[in-house]
């Protein structure tokens, strides 16, 4: 069954190394141009010698689109892809498109599931593959698998331990489409559904929660964009917390500094802030001690 795959960055080149190790080849590679955040899914598709097409607008990109009308597609895959897919778009391949989401559905719909089931301090997630529909992650459900979430996930590892389980699915529903094209999925349950919305606005943190709930908001950030600490006059990406044993007494959201490194109060302990992003990077504190870091 021909299919193009339309994805970028962690998740969706995770995805598509599942997918072409199990044999299921896409006759095009469609992703975004690259900037400075890395995009597996171009890597991958060089490393595979795969047909690439790179656009920043895929509704208005008149040239790509006619590209893939001239392949004529069964159908197509989308994995961690940033736009609403448009109707004329959206109604090009005959089965239609299968969108491959981060969450165990109706559950965490929307752009950034993974942050946030990391936020809520779950440990079991999912991945799901539906048909799409002109409503974000809301369509007829092909295949679900559970991921479980350890304590020592954050966004990164999350988003590659999901990517993996994302390429065995696609590969079963490559083989259950072809065997029968007229598979319609399972209505998704409404009132099970959840909303995880833009993680932006989820930087600026209430420091007065319980560590526990601290460490994992700041994991579900991590490795970007990470949670904003107040410092110096100036902002803080924290990348990466522990508890510490040291009680905080009403001191939520103090910073101080305490055996070369900070500690953050928080709604019952200290917080000892062990990663922080720099530029492009994550320090980890226990190596390095940036100038940022009172000795």
């Amino acid at each position: 069954m021909n299919f193009v795959f339309v994805g970028q960055n962690i998740l969706g080149g995770r995805a598509l190394a599942g997918m072409v190790a199990r044999g299921v080849i896409p006759q095009l590679v469609v992703t975004r141009p690259p900037n400075d955040y890395a995009n597996l899914v171009e890597q991958t598709t060089k490393e595979k010698c795969l047909r690439l097409a790179l656009t920043s607008n895929i509704n208005l990109d008149y040239e790509l689109i006619s590209q893939v009308k001239d392949l004529n597609p069964q159908v197509i895959f989308c994995c961690s892809w940033g736009q609403r897919i448009g109707p004329d778009l959206l109604r090009l391949p005959p089965l239609g498109w299968v969108n491959f989401h981060p969450s165990y559905l109706p559950a965490y719909r929307g752009p950034c599931p993974i942050e946030w089931q990391l936020i809520e301090g779950l440990n079991m997630g999912g991945c799901t593959a539906h048909f799409m529909t002109s409503k974000f992650d809301a369509g007829p459900i092909i295949k679900q698998i559970r991921v479980p979430i350890s304590e020592g996930d954050d966004g990164e590892t999350l988003r590659h331990k999901c990517g993996e389980v994302i390429g065995e699915i696609a590969a079963e529903c490559h083989r259950l489409l072809t065997d029968n094209p007229r598979l319609a999925g399972v209505p998704q349950d409404e009132s099970l559904a959840s909303y995880a919305g833009p993680r932006e606005a989820a930087r600026i943190i209430n420091w007065g929660m319980p560590a526990r709930r601290v460490i994992d908001w700041v994991r579900g950030l991590s490795p970007y964009p990470c949670v904003l600490l107040r410092y110096e006059g100036g902002e803080l990406c924290v990348a990466g917390v522990t508890i510490s044993t040291i009680r905080s007494c009403g001191d939520a959201g103090r910073v101080r500094g305490h055996e070369g490194g900070l500690l953050v109060g928080t709604g019952d302990y200290y917080v000892r802030v062990t990663k922080v992003r720099v530029g492009g990077q994550v320090v980890d504190l226990g190596t390095v001690k940036p100038n940022i870091i009172p000795s």
